[in-house]
């Protein structure tokens, strides 16, 4: 058995499953990535909310721990359309890895690009190469996760942070960051502001235009708890496609979180 599968899943509440097939999109939204890189580096962490819609490539027979904590009901897509939108994998980074000292460094070099773009005596076109090459490593942030968490409070920089006991890497986690965006400025979020619920919110209502669309040719199946609501989403898949779409019933997980 295959340890990836070709097509990307989604899983998630029955009601929100209901507004992704009605909206045909996923709507990003902002979430705060936290991952520590080491106590010895400069950057000891990557700390940033990140306007995101996230996937997994977990076979679906394999999925079970996955749908217990995400939600038992979801929608499978085509490889063809996960490629086609810019979908990828994140980068998991060990702790203290060679690659989390190298990125740590990278960060760092940053801190001096603003010496050489806020000065006028350098070419401008010199000046806007280190702005885009600052504003790439930003991004490449977006796309970096932590391996695993073996503890149940972290100290990064005097921040104390309580957090769960993780292997992140099992999630196989595939994101789509809306890089389309006219205006990138809408992609980054403050610390500050991502805890002020309303301006958190007023973040997530200027995400919406950049929804990640779908058609019904994208969709491999549909996941569902019962047959009561496999009726209802296809009566629902009909109205909004105007055709049938594959539905398969997967009986809720032992230990799940979801609400039924």
């Amino acid at each position: 058995m295959n340890i990836s599968s070709n097509e990307i899943f989604h899983f998630t509440e029955f009601e929100y499953l209901k507004l992704i097939i009605k909206s045909k999109s996923f709507l990003p939204r902002f979430s705060l990535e936290f991952t520590p890189l080491g106590n010895n580096f400069k950057y000891k962490a990557t700390r940033l909310p990140v306007a995101m819609v996230c996937f997994c490539d977990i076979p679906h027979e394999l999925s079970q721990h996955h749908r217990a904590r995400y939600g038992n009901h979801g929608i499978a897509l085509t490889e063809k359309w996960k490629l086609s939108k810019g979908l990828n994998p994140v980068f998991y980074v060990q702790e203290n890895s060679f690659f989390a000292n190298i990125f740590s460094h990278m960060l760092s070099l940053t801190e001096n690009f603003e010496q050489v773009i806020d000065n006028p005596k350098y070419d401008l076109e010199f000046r806007m190469l280190f702005s885009k090459v600052g504003h790439d490593l930003t991004y490449l942030n977006y796309y970096i996760k932590q391996f695993e968490n073996k503890k149940s409070t972290l100290n990064i920089d005097e921040v104390r942070s309580d957090v769960e006991k993780r292997r992140f890497y099992d999630e196989r986690e595939w994101r789509y960051i809306p890089f389309e965006a006219e205006n990138r400025n809408e992609l980054f979020l403050s610390l500050e502001d991502y805890s002020n619920p309303k301006k958190l919110l007023e973040a997530n209502e200027k995400l919406k235009k950049y929804k990640l669309t779908f058609e019904a040719s994208d969709i491999e199946y549909i996941i569902v708890e019962n047959e009561k609501q496999k009726i209802e989403l296809k009566n629902i898949v009909e109205t909004v496609f105007n055709q049938d779409v594959k539905i398969l019933i997967q009986l809720p997980t032992a230990n799940s979180k979801h609400k039924k």
